[in-house]
């Protein structure tokens, strides 16, 4: 948890379309040394531009950024697990295809083993949820979290 005093911008369900996210913090006026970014999740699958997305996501991360992971990246999860194992039919891979991944399963279906973990990493390690306790003057605590993570 944090204390701040900072404007906060909450954003979800990018799904592959980098260019919308930038017009939208664009338009925004987003500045990261004055505003709370959260990225709510679902940064792939439906579009075409997957991987320009988490990348984007990065970026925005390591200027402060916090980023939680959504049930699309929870699927990508799962479906990366099953093509390093040699498995790319594998149900998984077909969950997360019927879910909305086809785009993102083209995307990286031709990347090598290190890419393929490197993106595994990075979206097995994002956030679940994140807290805000602001105790003055409103005494608020405020929770964020992306719908549709299971626990297992």
């Amino acid at each position: 948890m944090i204390y701040f005093e900072k404007r906060i911008l909450s954003i979800g369900d990018i799904h592959g379309q980098p260019d919308k996210l930038e017009k939208l913090l664009k338009k925004s006026e987003y500045d990261s040394s004055n505003d709370l970014l959260i990225l709510l999740g679902d940064y792939v699958d439906r579009c075409f531009k997957n991987i320009e997305s988490l990348n984007l996501v990065k970026k925005l991360e390591e200027q402060g950024a916090i980023i939680l992971k959504g049930n699309h990246e929870q699927l990508l999860q799962y479906a990366i697990i099953d093509l390093l194992n040699g498995k790319p039919s594998g149900s998984n891979v077909e969950v997360f295809i019927d879910c909305g991944g086809v785009n993102i399963c083209n995307e990286i279906k031709n990347l090598n083993r290190a890419q393929l973990i490197g993106i595994y990493e990075y979206v097995a390690n994002l956030l679940l949820y994140y807290e805000i306790e602001e105790k003055h003057p409103f005494n608020l605590n405020i929770l964020f979290i992306k719908l549709g993570i299971s626990n297992g």
